[in-house]
């Protein structure tokens, strides 16, 4: 089976009552529940909440925090191959005709600030972030060869302020767990996977 859910949704499930009993009712399992909460930012259930439940204690619930940036509001119950093989069709749960945004986007953003922090531009001889090593040894194979049709994509002392300002943010992003890349088929360009978003980055030459 499996099931699309908003994190919300999901987040009143899983808290409701055991995942092990949520998992077989859509044909799937407690790891695979367990999965979408982790991705989704959707805090479960400690050892010994059940038990305080069943015997009429108070047990707190973990708040729901809000998504990250970049972040998808909804989540999948089940596995991989249930996701991309006909599940879409059974979706539970309808996007709103206007979509609704309760995270205040200025709370996100000076949220974001604070964890990145101040990017700093190390020397690109002092401290190299993988994927700017990458580029510098592709553009060097390609100036070694000068039967390449493929020219160097970083000459010049602009183009290589362009790697430093990468590389300084790559080390940034890093530090907050942010998957930095380099895309390098039709129109080269900078980006960083943010939550469940590939996000561009483009740099303005200075004029």
């Amino acid at each position: 089976m499996g099931e699309w859910f908003t994190r919300e949704a999901l987040y009143e499930l899983v808290w409701s009552e055991p995942v092990s009993r949520v998992a077989p009712r859509y044909g799937t399992s407690v790891a695979n529940v367990t999965a979408a909460c982790r991705h989704a930012l959707i805090p479960m259930p400690g050892r010994g909440y059940w038990a305080k439940r069943r015997f009429g204690k108070t047990a707190q619930r973990d708040p729901l925090p809000p998504r990250g940036p970049g972040m998808s509001r909804r989540a999948f119950v089940g596995s991989l191959r249930q996701r991309w093989t006909g599940q879409r069709a059974t979706e539970s749960v309808e996007e709103p005709v206007e979509p609704q945004f309760p995270d205040d986007i200025g709370d996100i953003e000076a949220a974001a600030r604070a964890r990145v922090g101040r990017p700093r531009l190390p020397a690109l001889a002092a401290r190299t972030h993988p994927v700017i090593a990458g580029l510098i040894a592709e553009d060097a194979e390609r100036r070694a060869n000068p039967h390449s049709w493929s020219k160097p994509r970083f000459e010049g002392p602009e183009a290589q302020r362009r790697l430093r300002v990468a590389n300084g943010l790559f080390f940034a992003l890093e530090r907050v767990g942010v998957e930095s890349g380099f895309q390098g088929h039709g129109e080269p360009r900078f980006g960083a996977t943010v939550g469940h978003t590939w996000v561009p980055i483009s740099m303005v030459s200075g004029h």
